[in-house]
């Protein structure tokens, strides 16, 4: 894989493996009649990948993106290479401007609360989700975008699903399964679904938490077991904050004990443990 200088530079929390499939999907994906969504774009590594690609179209269309663009606590300590010079609370769509340069003429930029913000109901032909990270949050942009997705050709890409943190992604995947095919996992971290037929508004709970415990358990286990190695491994690390999420702490904290005496290996699952154990002690 060969990206391009601009987006292999590019600063961005996403792999080069990610950014290259935002490339090619925004160059290769037929866009017939729907629009392209970068939920969560931050410094703009996820909105230039999707702009590159659109540069090779005849018919570029806009890219929608999406962001607050207030700096929090937790990107700045886990980023401070990519945020020199800025501090909590800060605004730094500056920033997003800056590294889109000319590709920002492709791009319409929606800044503020995701949960103030509603769809029109134009069609979406590619949905990037890297935004969901609350429950709150995943209820309100999957009950707006995912009934706008074109059956047959939409796709939908769930950047944390093979993550620690949004055991809700899995719950809700699972509860559209009919409605989705998994296509790849990409990065190690993004997992990309084709929609197979049209999704309707009904089917999506206003509140995926009040469905009863034992389903949103079972919806999880039925992912999980798509998956194989450290992928299962980071996964299991979601479950224990499914588990505590629901009140069952004593369970989640069984759940990582076993898994640090499971001997599960990889570059990712030893610090996703670690972070999962301090959350739920």
């Amino acid at each position: 894989m060969r990206l391009p200088d601009r987006l292999r530079d590019a600063p961005s929390m996403l792999t080069a493996e990610e950014r290259e499939m935002l490339r090619v999907l925004a160059a290769e994906h037929p866009l017939r009649r729907g629009c392209v969504i970068d939920a969560g774009c931050f410094l703009g590594g996820s909105t230039l990948a999707l702009a590159l690609g659109m540069r090779e179209r005849d018919r570029p269309v806009p890219v929608h993106t999406y962001d607050r663009f207030i700096l929090d606590r937790w990107s700045l300590a886990s980023y401070p290479h990519m945020l020199a010079g800025l501090s909590e609370g800060d605004n730094f769509r500056a920033r997003f401007e800056q590294q889109l340069g000319a590709e920002l003429e492709l791009a319409t930029v929606h800044e503020g609360d995701v949960l103030d913000m509603a769809w029109e109901g134009e069609p979406i032909e590619i949905l990037f989700i890297d935004i969901a990270k609350s429950w709150e949050i995943s209820d309100h942009i999957h009950r707006e975008w995912l009934p706008a997705l074109v059956p047959g050709t939409g796709v939908l890409i769930q950047q944390d699903y093979v993550h620690e943190w949004c055991p809700w992604l899995h719950v809700l995947m699972e509860l559209l399964a009919e409605h989705f095919e998994p296509i790849a996992t990409v990065g190690g971290i993004s997992r990309v679904f084709q929609c197979r037929s049209a999704v309707p508004l009904n089917v999506i709970p206003q509140s995926l938490r009040e469905l009863p415990q034992d389903r949103l358990l079972a919806l999880f286990d039925r992912s999980a077991n798509r998956f194989t190695g450290e992928d299962r491994a980071v996964i299991e690390c979601a479950r224990a904050v499914l588990l505590a999420e629901l009140g069952q702490d004593e369970r989640a904290r069984r759940h990582l004990d076993g898994l640090a005496r499971s001997g599960a290996r990889g570059e990712r699952f030893p610090s996703a443990l670690d972070d999962v154990t301090a959350y739920v002690a």
